[in-house]
């Protein structure tokens, strides 16, 4: 009998040692559960999109005008330039060159704009 409380002691000593051994590997960390984007959220971004895409048209309908103002000057400036009365007068002919130039340098800024604003439409459409 006493063997059966020796036996009995030490099983229940190592059942306590295992549990708490147990308890002392598990971490205490809570863990968050991920939750549901609620709707509300959704059709606000949808909402917000569809003001971005808008905006987005609006700006490319004032890119296109512009450029086709920028095009016309280019065109009228080129004739212009071939011209030739306008070469007997330096002056104005530097005067004419410089505005072209300037000119084609608006153009350029205009038509990078103009490619990126496009891109960002397209991607706008499909989302």
């Amino acid at each position: 009998m006493m063997q059966r409380i020796i036996i009995g002691a030490c099983f229940g000593l190592m059942s306590l040692v295992a549990c708490q051994s147990k308890k002392k590997e598990e971490p205490k960390t809570k863990t968050e559960t991920p939750t549901a984007k609620p709707v509300e959220t959704n059709i606000t971004n949808q909402r917000k999109d569809n003001t971005e895409l808008k905006n987005a048209q609006k700006k490319f309908q004032k890119i296109e005008q512009e450029l086709e103002q920028l095009k016309s000057q280019k065109e009228a400036v080129e004739l212009d330039l071939a011209n030739p009365g306008i070469y007997k007068t330096p002056d104005k002919f530097a005067a004419t060159e410089k505005n072209y130039q300037q000119i084609q340098q608006r153009l350029a800024i205009v038509e990078n704009e103009y490619e990126q604003l496009f891109e960002k439409i397209m991607e706008l459409e499909n989302s």
